[in-house]
């Protein structure tokens, strides 16, 4: 999303959206660095959340583990059932065949309906999420083009950067919060930022 906002400034110099993605770059690691550091730190000195309610505090691969437990059982005692077929390196090569047609459809028919970007996120932790914002998106761009025209939509691009801007800033601060709650002494409150 990053890299496709820098694209909408099209009066800036090469040099300028270079610096830019490289910032960006740098951000992606950082926080890939700190946030990781911290889950390391909070998983090993902490048993339980702070409001009690999730113990183990990281249970996504306690429930993961659950099934496999049963499915090790069964080795165990010999109840092992036949494995279904599953070739991965030709569901690998048909995902990217897939991939590069419709690559290739998109770059050489202007209205072909179908990017390659909904086989990534198809099924994906951000997709579950975040689907009716890009429909809503998609949605508003059409209607702003269709009766508005190209004059309306460039007249309507500030506002929805601004949209995008109040989306992070309100993750930011929500993710933030709870920190300066902690540090504080006062009591920790769950805040859902994401559509559940």
């Amino acid at each position: 999303m990053a890299t496709h906002a820098l694209g909408l400034d099209q009066d800036a110099r090469p040099r300028w959206q270079m610096r830019v993605a490289l910032l960006l770059l740098g951000v992606m690691v950082l926080g890939l660095v700190v946030s990781g550091a911290s889950h390391l730190h909070g998983n090993y000195h902490h048993g339980i959340t702070l409001d009690e309610v999730s113990e183990p505090l990281n249970e996504w691969g306690t429930t993961r583990l659950r099934p496999a437990h049963g499915d090790l059982i069964d080795l165990g005692e010999g109840r092992v059932q036949t494995p279904t077929m599953y070739n991965q390196v030709a569901h690998l090569g048909f995902g990217a065949v897939l991939a590069a047609v419709l690559q290739w459809l998109c770059l050489t028919t202007p209205r072909w309906p179908l990017h390659p970007i909904g086989l990534i996120m198809n099924a994906s932790f951000y997709a579950n999420n975040a689907w009716a914002s890009v429909l809503f998106g998609w949605l508003s761009k059409v209607l702003l083009v269709k009766y508005g025209g190209a004059r309306m939509y460039r007249a309507a691009k500030p506002a929805f950067l601004g949209l995008i801007m109040g989306e992070i800033l309100a993750a930011v601060f929500w993710s933030v919060e709870p920190i300066v709650r902690v540090f504080l002494g006062l009591h920790h409150k769950v805040v859902e930022v994401l559509p559940w």
